[in-house]
Protein backbone atom coordinates (compact mmCIF):
# COMPACT_ATOMS: atom_id res chain seq x y z
CA UNK A 1 0.00 0.00 0.00
CA UNK A 2 1.38 3.35 -1.04
CA UNK A 3 2.27 5.50 2.06
CA UNK A 4 1.47 9.66 2.16
CA UNK A 5 4.77 10.78 0.99
CA UNK A 6 4.34 8.35 -2.03
CA UNK A 7 1.03 9.95 -3.10
CA UNK A 8 2.66 13.24 -2.80
CA UNK A 9 5.59 12.46 -4.95
CA UNK A 10 3.10 10.94 -7.55
CA UNK A 11 1.12 13.66 -7.35
CA UNK A 12 4.20 16.12 -7.69
CA UNK A 13 5.47 14.64 -10.69
CA UNK A 14 2.09 14.48 -12.02
CA UNK A 15 2.00 18.44 -11.98
CA UNK A 16 5.72 18.68 -12.75
CA UNK A 17 4.43 17.18 -16.43
CA UNK A 18 1.87 18.93 -16.83
CA UNK A 19 3.64 22.43 -16.17
CA UNK A 20 5.91 21.01 -18.86
CA UNK A 21 2.75 20.26 -20.83
CA UNK A 22 1.83 23.78 -20.93
CA UNK A 23 5.22 25.65 -21.20
CA UNK A 24 5.41 23.62 -23.93
CA UNK A 25 2.13 24.55 -25.45
CA UNK A 26 2.63 28.33 -24.40
CA UNK A 27 6.57 28.45 -26.87
CA UNK A 28 4.42 26.44 -29.65
CA UNK A 29 1.82 29.36 -29.67
CA UNK A 30 4.32 31.73 -29.22
CA UNK A 31 6.58 30.84 -32.16
CA UNK A 32 3.23 30.47 -33.84
CA UNK A 33 2.31 34.07 -33.23
CA UNK A 34 5.81 35.38 -34.35
CA UNK A 35 5.28 33.69 -37.64
CA UNK A 36 2.43 34.95 -38.10
CA UNK A 37 3.20 38.60 -37.15
CA UNK A 38 6.28 37.71 -39.40
CA UNK A 39 4.30 36.91 -42.16
CA UNK A 40 2.15 39.98 -42.04
CA UNK A 41 5.61 41.94 -41.75
CA UNK A 42 6.82 40.04 -45.32
CA UNK A 43 3.18 40.81 -46.92
CA UNK A 44 3.26 44.15 -46.25
CA UNK A 45 6.67 44.86 -47.19
CA UNK A 46 5.77 43.53 -50.34
CA UNK A 47 2.45 45.22 -51.17
CA UNK A 48 4.94 47.90 -50.35
CA UNK A 49 7.24 47.53 -52.87
CA UNK A 50 4.62 46.62 -55.41
CA UNK A 51 2.92 49.96 -55.14
CA UNK A 52 6.57 52.02 -54.72
CA UNK A 53 7.52 49.95 -57.98
CA UNK A 54 4.26 50.89 -59.91
CA UNK A 55 4.38 54.28 -58.98
CA UNK A 56 8.04 54.44 -60.19
CA UNK A 57 7.03 52.72 -63.28
CA UNK A 58 4.42 54.97 -64.15
CA UNK A 59 6.13 58.62 -63.75
CA UNK A 60 8.74 56.91 -65.88
CA UNK A 61 6.62 55.51 -68.38
CA UNK A 62 4.84 59.38 -68.18
CA UNK A 63 8.02 61.20 -68.53
CA UNK A 64 9.31 58.36 -71.28
CA UNK A 65 12.23 57.95 -69.46
CA UNK A 66 13.85 53.72 -69.42
CA UNK A 67 13.87 52.06 -66.66
CA UNK A 68 17.47 51.09 -67.70
CA UNK A 69 18.21 54.96 -67.02
CA UNK A 70 16.39 55.39 -63.86
CA UNK A 71 19.20 56.64 -60.89
CA UNK A 72 18.41 56.29 -57.86
CA UNK A 73 20.54 58.40 -54.88
CA UNK A 74 23.64 58.00 -57.14
CA UNK A 75 22.76 54.14 -58.36
CA UNK A 76 21.76 53.34 -61.56
CA UNK A 77 18.89 51.02 -61.39
CA UNK A 78 20.68 48.51 -64.06
CA UNK A 79 23.54 47.89 -61.50
CA UNK A 80 20.99 47.28 -59.16
CA UNK A 81 19.59 44.23 -60.99
CA UNK A 82 22.18 41.26 -60.88
CA UNK A 83 20.15 37.83 -61.93
CA UNK A 84 19.91 37.66 -65.81
CA UNK A 85 16.20 36.73 -65.51
CA UNK A 86 15.68 40.04 -63.50
CA UNK A 87 17.55 42.04 -66.10
CA UNK A 88 15.92 40.51 -68.99
CA UNK A 89 12.91 41.85 -67.78
CA UNK A 90 14.20 45.62 -68.54
CA UNK A 91 16.02 44.51 -71.80
CA UNK A 92 19.42 44.94 -70.01
CA UNK A 93 22.33 42.67 -71.26
CA UNK A 94 23.73 40.00 -68.76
Amino acid sequence: MPTQLDLINARIAAEEKRLADLQAQRKALTQKNQALANRKQRQRETRQKILLGAFVFDILKKKGIAPAQLEMAGQPFKDYLNRPADRALFDLPD
